[in-house]
């Protein structure tokens, strides 16, 4: 039953990752082909607002990768291969051993939370390195077989993605605790720990790289503003819902057979979770460990009731097959939405070929989300905004350029900066913004369809549109998906 059930999820990720074009995945094909051709760029390459701006690429070999593996084995390859590094991080936690009798649970309740954000991105690497960290701490003589691998560990991971952070966070606890737990300072630990925050130094960036990192992290405007970055309350999810409170519950039981260790990082990674959705699949990697421990403690403690053991695994199965459908279910249900979000009905493709075809003579100015997307289709020209930028900032600027780019674009769409003194002051004579036109649906996604639309034309795009009109922009240009304004 387990290996069917790892193939099933194996399956659902591969799926979820070949239909969802992640808005990122553009800029990601881009930059790797960039620092191949002409070396890391010292400044921001791809936009026209922040030329000048220091960008610090925080996953430069991971995008090297990705350019060469889209190259190579095109985007259905890609797919599987982040859908197989997503499966090997859940099962790091289980040492691979899938034949455990409580496995079947966490597991599903695990890849139910990361399904909601696996796809072709970097962070899923983070998962794979933070899995493998964890590991390490929770194995029994750790620092006898592995403690010399650990600095060329976070070295690696240092260049491949920025949640090596977290995992210089999870390394401190370890410290801490320890030292808690035996009254005295293990040194070969302590030392580890020195050399493995020095080595990740070893990075195009040097010390910028970790400034740059921690901005994002402290950043705290973008946790009403990026959905990734908003508190887990937002968060639709059943099973991530289901995960939390057997999780929760369980954990809370039998805390006093938790090593203090256990119990800081569970916390801190739940917290973590709760006040950003993005962390979600680290807390979800963490506990799959801790309900597999419950379960074990739970069966000892109901096999004192007569029947007890034979009731736990009707219940047990129940939950299974209950957690089961409260994955695939909601995929059901999305499976419109779901083949909708790729590059001809979500991203402006028709609407580029338009722009190849009749160029902008100016800049253009489009929607956040498909910054990425014409980073990597229409690069003949800069974009306003994409999905590196929210952080962005910084006390002066050079004239005719911003400095802060995602503060001013969203002024820009609530109306509360001039079009036309954005337009004059950035040379833009184009405007590629979505169009609000009815397709065909099913009956609940069309509901679904109808509300968001009234929403977006109301308020996001409301006032965006009221200006374009009323400074007498030209529609030159318009399909299902997006509309193109000449001024």
């Amino acid at each position: 039953m387990s290996i069917l059930v790892i193939i099933v999820i194996f399956i659902l990720f591969a799926i979820k990752s070949y239909f969802l074009l992640d808005p990122d995945f553009g800029w990601h094909i881009k930059m790797g082909e960039f620092i191949l051709n002409s070396g890391i760029p010292l400044t921001d390459p791809f936009s026209y607002t922040m030329p000048s701006y220091p960008f610090v690429d925080h996953e430069w070999l991971t995008n090297i990768l990705v350019f060469l593996g889209y190259k190579n084995i095109g985007w259905v390859g890609l797919g599987i291969a982040f859908s197989l590094i997503t499966v090997l991080s859940l099962l790091t936690a289980f040492k691979f051993d899938f034949k455990k009798k409580y496995f079947t649970l966490p597991f599903i309740l695990s890849a139910g939370v990361l399904l909601g954000f696996i796809g072709i991105r970097p962070q899923v690497i983070s998962w794979l390195f933070f899995a493998v960290l964890v590991f390490i701490f929770l194995a029994k003589n750790y620092s006898q077989k592995v403690k010399f691998f650990i600095p060329p560990f976070f070295l690696i991971w240092a260049n491949l993605h920025g949640g090596f952070i977290l995992g210089l966070f999870i390394f401190l606890i370890f410290i801490f605790t320890n030292f808690y737990s035996q009254k005295r300072t293990n040194f070969t630990i302590l030392i580890i720990f020195i050399l493995s925050c020095v080595i990740t130094l070893l990075n195009p960036y040097g010390i910028n790289l970790h400034k740059e990192i921690l901005i994002s992290i402290f950043d705290s405007s973008l946790r009403f503003s990026i959905y990734e970055w908003m508190p887990a309350i937002f968060s639709y999810s059943p099973i991530v819902w289901i995960y939390v409170s057997i999780s929760i519950a369980l954990f809370y039981k039998y805390r006093a057979s938790f090593t203090l260790f256990e119990k800081a990082t569970y916390i801190f990674l739940f917290i973590s979770g709760i006040s950003s959705v993005r962390n979600l699949p680290l807390w979800a990697i963490f506990a799959s460990f801790v309900l597999f421990k419950s379960s074990l403690l739970f069966e000892n403690d109901i096999m004192r009731f007569k029947f007890g053991l034979e009731r736990l695994n009707k219940a047990y199965y129940f939950l299974v097959v209950f957690s089961f459908f409260a994955l695939i279910f909601p995929i059901i249900i999305d499976l419109p939405g779901l083949s909708a979000i790729n590059e001809s009905n979500f991203y402006p493709d028709k609407a580029v070929n338009y722009l190849k075809k009749s160029p902008s003579q100016g800049q253009v100015l489009s929607e956040y989300g498909w910054g990425g997307y014409l980073i990597w289709k229409y690069p003949e020209k800069k974009t306003f905004i994409d999905g590196r930028m929210p952080s962005w900032r910084r006390s002066r600027s050079p004239k005719g350029e911003s400095n802060y780019a995602f503060k001013e674009y969203k002024a820009l769409m609530n109306g509360d900066v001039s079009l036309k003194t954005e337009a004059e002051k950035y040379n833009i004579d184009t405007i590629l913004l979505p169009s609000f036109k009815e397709e065909k649906l099913n009956p609940i996604a069309k509901i679904l369809d109808k509300l968001e639309l009234k929403l977006e034309k109301e308020g996001k795009y409301g006032n965006i549109y009221k200006q374009v009109k009323k400074e007498g922009w030209k529609l030159v240009y318009e399909d299902q998906t997006s509309v193109i304004y000449r001024n």
